[in-house]
């Protein structure tokens, strides 16, 4: 249904998805290509489901985020 990437270190990210189909295997290789093709090879990726979709506090979705200390 949903995906968010977000920068939870300085070379480490976490994919956080919503499954919304039980019987769905999500391709980690492939999102790890795509991620590793297109950002740094050298990232870390954690994968985390989740049982809904992130809303900021005014309702909005944000695909890309950082939850770094020092990010603005």
């Amino acid at each position: 249904k949903t995906w968010q990437l977000v920068q939870i270190g300085p070379l480490e990210v976490e994919l956080r998805y919503v499954q919304t189909d039980p019987d769905f295997v999500p391709n980690r290789d492939y999102a790890l290509d795509v991620i590793h093709q297109r950002i740094r090879s050298d990232l870390v990726v954690k994968f985390t489901a989740l049982t809904e979709t992130p809303l900021t506090e005014t309702g909005k979705f944000l695909r890309y985020k950082s939850e770094l200390e020092n990010s603005t």
